[in-house]
């Protein structure tokens, strides 16, 4: 694999999800502590060809322009199993009630990923484990104050 590829696939790794972002010169930095000598204008023109092809933005309000994947946007993760997707779903039934709502939606990415693998799973042990296991709070959910 060529080192502008290597580079590349690292940048998609070190890009924040939106409302997180990361400059040109952060990423160059980073980059260069990853051992790639990196100039300026091989970051600026990766970044533009991965956000031609990738749900990368730039927020370009004010000066540094930050990046960072789109807020929907899956990013580089690898492919998630049944028994990792079922993991999630019940730390999604914990974490909601306890977790403030702007904190939880940030990872509810996750937890809607984990749930379409388990749509996708056959009938199978886990699917039918799901349904039987849940997760119930000790305690009488309260509502969040106003």
């Amino acid at each position: 694999m060529s080192e502008s590829t290597l580079r590349q696939l690292d940048m998609m790794k070190l890009m924040p999800r939106y409302p997180s972002k990361i400059s040109t010169t952060q990423l160059k930095e980073q980059l260069e502590d990853l051992g790639y000598l990196p100039t300026m204008r091989m970051v600026q023109r990766d970044l533009e060809m991965l956000a031609s092809v990738l749900p990368l933005i730039c927020d370009d309000r004010e000066k540094p322009y930050g990046w960072s994947w789109h807020k929907d946007a899956l990013g580089v993760q690898p492919a998630m199993d049944p028994i990792e997707a079922l993991t999630f779903s019940l730390a999604e039934q914990y974490l909601e009630p306890i977790m403030p709502g702007k904190s939880f939606n940030r990872i509810k990415i996750f937890f809607d990923r984990a749930n379409s693998v388990l749509k996708e799973v056959k009938k199978n042990q886990i699917s039918r484990w799901r349904k039987r296991v849940r997760v119930e709070p000790q305690w009488q959910r309260l509502l969040p104050a106003n």
